[in-house]
């Protein structure tokens, strides 16, 4: 998630730990990001439960709770403006330059 306030940007990996918890923490994140700057990214989710997320060249790896175990998984590619806040005219941007997918 890209989080910009005060004049800050921020990518911010957030990972719901269990699938009931109503709140996802933020487990990593990425400071001082300027608006329009291109960065990449990458998800990558092992047989093992081992997810691995790369902003750049760095990253966090996690391992699932068991209690995810049987549940479907996908991925989705977007804007979501979720904040609720600020003026009605406000919204997101996103420019995609290139998105790969694969199913290993």
């Amino acid at each position: 998630m890209y989080r910009y306030a005060k004049g800050t940007g921020n990518i911010d990996v957030e990972y719901r730990v269990k699938p009931k918890d109503k709140k996802s923490p933020v487990i990593y994140t990425v400071p001082n990001v300027p608006l329009n700057k291109a960065f990449s990214y990458s998800l990558q989710m092992d047989k093992q439960g081992k997810l691995s997320v790369l902003i750049g060249s760095t990253g966090k790896q996690v391992k699932l709770d068991p209690s995810w175990y049987g549940y479907n998984f996908y991925f989705k590619a977007g804007v979501y403006t979720l904040d609720n806040k600020g003026y009605s005219n406000e919204g997101g941007k996103v420019t995609y330059t290139k998105l790969d997918v694969s199913h290993k």
